[in-house]
C-alpha cells in the first residue's frame, strides 16, 4: 500500500512539473534508497535500519 501510494504521488508531481519535478526526483531517488529488508510489516529499512516505513518514506507521504 505504501509503495503505491508514494508511486502514486511521484506521478502526480511528474505530470504537474516545475517545482513539482525537483520533489518528484527526490521522492524516486527515496523510493530507491529506502525499501524494507523484507516482506513483514515490521521490517527495517535498508539504508536507515528503521521501522519501515521509515521516517523518511513517512515524511514523502505527508500532505504537503
Amino acid at each position: 500500500m505504501v509503495w503505491a501510494e508514494l508511486r502514486v504521488k511521484i506521478r502526480d508531481y511528474q505530470h504537474r512539473g516545475g517545482d513539482y519535478l525537483f520533489w518528484a526526483r527526490q521522492f524516486e531517488q527515496h523510493a530507491d534508497e529506502h525499501r524494507p529488508a523484507g516482506p513483514g510489516k515490521r521490517a527495517p529499512c535498508l539504508t536507515c535500519d528503521q521501522v519501515w516505513p521509515c521516517p523518511t518514506i513517512a515524511n514523502d507521504l505527508s500532505p504537503g
